[in-house]
């Protein structure tokens, strides 16, 4: 049963639904792979490719594919942090796939993990201090689209110079293959970035943050600052550290989106390191209001930590075991999760505990 908990009087507006549709990314997924296609056939039928490969051969093109397109990837990646960079922000993390470089306090290590994008990057940089920071932003995020664009162009060019060689020949060499599987999967990630949408991890595009950032007023300073306190999660500040005015631009637009429930997210997290009792009940309440606008996975973290804090500080075993128990109906494989959910049900137990109603 959901627990519809009370809004903090007189703090927020009433909730709306916002946001793109939760099948845009699918629509923008189809339309570039349709380009991408209609590309490569174009491609390969000027330069006299009419047949199509042989299933050993095929193979080896779909191998030299992947490889061609973890290697845009990790380009893309690279353009966010040479943006970066460019406005002085400190390097975290980058990840292309399972593969991931963090920063640590003495250098910088490399590792597989499973990865909520295996097909995809992100790129983390840590703002060092809070001036112009919305359009240092968009400097980084348009880093990774430019990067793209600029290999998209190059390969094109070297794919024009390329020899085409006999028309109607039977097998496509190696070279022109990853040239045009570059032209191709170039576009579909440019595409795909610059498109205004959501992706399912919770995620947004590049080209979603970047017209928040260049609208200006509280939504790209909420954007900012939430960046801003993602990165310094990231980077091993403790919360108590984090910039309160990052937790005030976080939340001062009510609008019913993921991005606020995110931000109240964050500001319970410092107001309950801080003491701020009060402060931190009506940020859970508010974050847990919000929680049907994220991917389900954060929900199942959102309902453990409400079940630890209404065990922990309201008394009330009730709420707290319904909590639990929604939480536990979507589990998730994760460290962080498997934490939290034995904290939760400490917390829960002892309630129980120390209820008189729960006593034989």
């Amino acid at each position: 049963m959901t627990q519809h908990l009370p809004t903090p009087s007189g703090a927020h507006a009433p909730t709306r639904q916002c946001g793109l549709p939760s099948w845009a990314p699918i629509i923008v997924r189809i339309a570039a792979g349709s380009v991408a296609v209609t590309i490569a056939a174009a491609c390969l039928a000027s330069r006299g490719y009419h047949h199509l490969p042989r299933l050993r051969d095929g193979a080896a093109y779909a191998i030299l594919g992947l490889v061609v397109w973890y290697g845009i990837v990790a380009a893309h990646e690279i353009g966010h942090l040479a943006g970066a960079r460019m406005v002085g922000f400190r390097f975290l993390s980058v990840a292309i796939g399972p593969l991931w470089a963090y920063r640590t306090s003495k250098s910088v290590r490399m590792t597989l993990a499973a990865s909520p994008f295996p097909l995809g990057g992100l790129a983390m940089a840590f703002p060092q201090g809070d001036f112009d920071l919305r359009r240092r932003l968009a400097i980084m995020t348009m880093g990774g689209p430019v990067l793209t664009l600029t290999v998209l162009l190059g390969s094109g060019i070297l794919l024009v110079g390329e020899p085409s060689g006999q028309a109607a020949r039977m097998a496509l060499p190696r070279s022109e293959a990853a040239l045009i599987a570059t032209v191709c999967l170039s576009m579909y990630l440019l595409i795909e970035s610059l498109a205004p949408v959501r992706f399912r991890t919770g995620h947004v595009s590049d080209g979603l943050r970047l017209l928040r950032l260049l609208r200006e007023g509280p939504t790209s300073r909420r954007e900012s600052a939430l960046f801003g306190l993602a990165a310094s999660l990231q980077a091993g500040i403790r919360p108590r550290g984090w910039r309160f005015a990052w937790i005030l631009q976080a939340t001062a637009l009510s609008d019913g989106t993921a991005e606020e429930a995110l931000a109240h997210w964050f500001a319970y997290d410092q107001a309950q390191e801080r003491g701020w009792v009060d402060a931190a009940a009506q940020h859970l309440d508010r974050a847990m209001q919000l929680r049907h606008q994220l991917p389900v996975h954060h929900q199942s973290v959102y309902l453990l930590e409400a079940a630890f804090y209404t065990a922990s500080f309201r008394s009330n075993p009730v709420e707290a075991r319904s909590m639990f128990e929604q939480a536990a109906e979507k589990p998730t494989r994760s460290t962080a999760f498997q934490n939290l959910s034995l904290r939760a049900e400490a917390a829960v137990l002892s309630a129980e505990a120390a209820s008189p109603s729960f006593l034989p």
